[in-house]
């Protein structure tokens, strides 16, 4: 078994994934406690066939000792029975449940959040505009009905201002000057 990841991991069929405790019979554990400082939660500890958990240089086999004594987890790696991480200056950080991401999901996806893109959608303007235009144009017979009016009103007396089309009561009627399902009046 070749060692890898600074001698924190040892390679596996090619792959860099099992722990060096692999390397000396032990299995790989997590330090916990009130007991240990922040630095030392960050050794690499292997759990002895008694059962405990021991940071490196307190194993019992004086092979494994010399060889893992302060051999410190990589940046990253989980560490307090996966209640914390090891930062970059290799001390035990703890997991913020109120961390930014958090905060942030918070904020996009809270309920506060979610209403306020609910009335926003339902009451703005350009994304109403394509709601009442599918809401409106799929009605074919309000279509065929507002062609019959438009020709009956261009067959009236000659001297008057003739409109291209009439919006016909329905779906339409009620929107606004402009009617999002035609052509706006002339």
């Amino acid at each position: 078994m070749t060692p890898c990841a600074n001698g924190s991991r040892v390679c596996v069929q090619g792959e860099c994934s099992h722990s060096v405790c692999l390397k000396y019979g032990l299995r790989e554990c997590a330090l916990t406690g009130a007991h240990f400082t922040p630095q030392q939660l960050c050794l690499i500890a292997c759990q002895e066939e008694s059962g405990s958990c021991k940071p490196g240089c307190e194993l019992s086999s004086p092979t494994a000792r010399a060889a893992l004594c302060g051999l410190q987890l990589p940046p990253g790696s989980p560490c307090n029975d996966l209640a914390g991480y090891c930062d970059v200056f290799l001390r035990c950080r703890a997991v913020d449940d109120e961390g930014p991401l958090t905060q942030l999901k918070r904020l996009f996806f809270g309920v506060r959040s979610m209403n306020a893109v609910r009335s926003f959608i339902v009451f703005s303007m350009p994304f109403s505009r394509p709601l009442r235009f599918f809401g409106c144009s799929r009605n074919a017979h309000n279509r065929k009905e507002r062609r019959k009016v438009a020709v009956q009103e261009r067959s009236w007396e000659p001297g008057l201002k003739l409109r291209a089309w009439a919006p016909v009561r329905g779906p339409c009627s009620a929107l606004s000057p402009v009617d999002y399902c035609g052509k706006p009046p002339i």
